[in-house]
């Protein structure tokens, strides 16, 4: 190494022009250097020099005195260390993360530059007085902020995570999720806190946009009358909307808890028969099915969601409680029914009086040509006659469709005993018939063929309401009106009336 030349030969070709040019000063200073040398292998080691001149008399200049020592461990540590930084950094940034510091003693707040620029809009200032970032903290979370950095230091003394609402000095509100931790000195007492902040105010109006959008679709979704659910393929609640928590009598946080479906109305902890789910699921096509729940009737539709892999992992379900339709369904049948009947006793009494006709006129004939002890053995017939005839009357009654309102005067201390003797035949013996009619009972102007009819209507309602048997209770009285009252839509002035019941 005493020849400059073999010792240059050394040094990296990158630093090599420098560290000759060093060799040819004569500078009277002590400095220290650092340069690349290619050892014997040619591997690229650091080497730091400590150099200082050597010099007689105090102004001859003889040469340099160093000292070489080999720091490549350190600089590669350094280097990976500036990585690493690099990294986090990029990494904060990326994750909107923000470094701070906290001196408790002079309530002052450090920042970044980043922070400072993108969240308070104050590129250049690096430090914030507790008081100025307080002005900046929504009131319902400044009490939050007192409390973890207040003036007593206090506040937490380990490690930290809160969330609290900003203004910015441009009036946007943004959220900050702050992480932090306390460093204490020999006596424990915090002296220092650091910690970073995350800008979470995409992800509170992301949710917030969610939330509304639920409600909105919620508030959709509850204004139909039928009942919608999404289910598990076993049958379990993942959402209901609020028909379908009134057909089931249950609030949705009970529906919410995975409850199996048909546990909402059956302990026993079975389907329901007729359930279109199973098959649904087999089959993978919609399907609709009947089912009857104690005193209700649905109508259920299940709707199989079929995902990318071909299995059905969730069930849209449609209920319609039909119960109203299948009672109307029914009534119109009974009203068929009866409609058939009045034709057919229309038809009856017809032909029947037809020959109570017959019966009459030769009657009255042979009366007129008869001795007295003959007419005798004719008053009988002709008042049987007669009879049958105001029964055939009824039974056109009962069969007419016409509605023309025909009224004349009634008298119902007769017409009622007479109607109260033809009902009994048609309800049944199981029945007992009983008629109440007020002693001052006046009579009346009305169309004797509806009042029958309503009549009728009423006690044949009461017999389908006693199907053990009972007491059928046709009641007639007088009712004084005081006032203008409105009753079944009709106004009736002051005055009396006469009211009929029907009672089971």
């Amino acid at each position: 190494l005493e020849d400059v030349d073999k010792f240059l030969e050394h040094v990296h070709p990158a630093d090599r022009k420098a560290v000759e040019k060093r060799f040819q000063e004569k500078r009277t200073e002590k400095y220290t250097v650092k340069y690349r040398f290619l050892n014997p292998e040619q591997e690229t080691i650091w080497l730091e020099v400590f150099s200082e001149p050597i010099i007689e008399r105090e102004v001859i200049y003889m040469g340099r005195l160093g000292v070489l020592r080999d720091v490549t461990v350190s600089i590669h540590r350094e280097d990976a260390l500036r990585e690493a930084m690099k990294k986090t950094e990029r990494a904060l940034e990326l994750a909107d993360l923000y470094e701070w510091e906290y001196d408790v003693k002079t309530r002052r707040f450090k920042a970044t530059e980043r922070m400072c620029s993108q969240l308070f809009l104050q590129p250049g200032k690096y430090s914030f007085s507790a008081e100025e970032l307080l002005t900046r903290i929504d009131q319902e979370t400044r009490k939050k902020f007192l409390q973890l950095f207040g003036p007593d230091g206090s506040g937490f003394t380990g490690n930290m995570e809160t969330e609290m609402r900003f203004h910015r000095v441009d009036g946007e509100v943004f959220y900050l999720k702050t992480f932090g931790a306390g460093v204490q000195d020999e006596t424990g007492k915090t002296i220092k806190r650091f910690g970073l902040i995350q800008d979470i105010t995409k992800l509170r109006r992301t949710e917030k946009a969610l939330e509304e959008s639920e409600q909105e679709k919620n508030l959709v979704l509850d204004t139909i009358d039928i009942g919608l659910a999404l289910l598990t393929p076993d049958r379990r609640f993942i959402w209901a909307n609020k028909a379908l928590c009134e057909i089931f009598d249950t609030d949705p946080k009970t529906l919410l808890t995975g409850e199996l479906c048909y546990m909402l109305h059956d302990q026993e902890r079975k389907p329901c028969d007729n359930c279109p789910i199973p098959e649904a699921i087999r089959t993978q096509k919609t399907l609709t099915s009947e089912v009857i729940l104690k005193d209700k009737t649905l109508s259920i539709t299940a709707a199989p969601y079929v995902d990318q892999y071909g299995d059905v992992n969730r069930i849209i379900t449609m209920v319609h409680n039909i119960t109203e339709q299948k009672q109307i369904g029914l009534q119109l049948l009974h009203s068929q029914k009866m409609e058939a009947i009045g034709r057919m006793a229309g038809g009856i009494a017809h032909d029947f009086n037809n020959i109570l006709h017959v019966i009459l006129g030769y009657t009255e004939l042979a009366e007129e040509s008869c001795d007295e002890e003959t007419r005798e053995f004719m008053e009988p017939i002709l008042e049987s006659a007669h009879k049958g005839n105001e029964l055939v009357r009824q039974l056109l009654n009962f069969s007419s469709t016409e509605s023309n309102y025909t009224p004349k005067y009634i008298d119902l201390n007769k017409s009622l005993p007479v109607f109260s003797n033809w009902i009994k035949r048609l309800i049944g013996e199981h029945i007992r018939v009983k008629l109440s009619i007020s002693e001052t009972l006046p009579g009346i102007v009305a169309d004797s063929s509806q009042l029958d009819q309503a009549l009728m209507n009423l006690c044949v309602n009461a017999r389908d309401a006693m199907p053990d048997g009972g007491d059928l209770l046709i009641k007639a009285e007088v009712k004084d009106v005081e006032s203008q009252a409105s009753y079944q839509k009709q106004v009736l002035k002051p005055g009396k009336y006469v009211s009929v019941k029907v009672c089971d």
